[in-house]
């Protein structure tokens, strides 16, 4: 399978957060092949992911999920699933494919599950730490 990955980079996302999204590519990264992209409002930065994080974190603005959306719709033939990592503080777009599955932080806003589920996409919520 090759994935895109999307990560929320933007200010309301957290080193620790970041971290914690890795720490979830990497207990899948046997069964896929990971396009990664970075994105705030934009998409600001993108690469096959080979294991090991990036440790700059590239963004800090505002956020708009539609940039890593229209990227995986107009590349579908290329991806067979987005996986989109964040603390969830924006709108979820109207055109989010199926095969998309959310993953919220632990510190995100996991007040409704049934916020990301547009179009059928799934979601999972990273554990709140203690």
């Amino acid at each position: 399978s090759h994935i895109l990955v999307a990560i929320d980079t933007s200010g309301s996302v957290s080193m620790p957060e970041y971290q914690e999204f890795f720490g979830q590519i990497r207990t899948i990264t046997a069964v896929a092949d990971f396009h990664v992209v970075e994105c705030d409002a934009i998409i600001q930065h993108e690469y096959d992911y080979r294991g090991k994080p990036n440790m700059i974190l590239h963004g800090g603005g505002g956020t708009s999920f539609q940039p890593p959306i229209d990227l995986f719709n107009k590349d579908k033939k290329k991806y067979d699933a987005l996986i989109y990592f964040t603390d969830g503080e924006a709108w979820i777009p109207k055109d989010t494919p199926k095969d998309t599955l959310w993953v919220v932080s632990s510190k995100g806003d996991q007040s409704s599950r049934k916020k990301y589920q547009v179009n059928g996409a799934s979601v999972a919520f990273i554990p709140k730490q203690k």
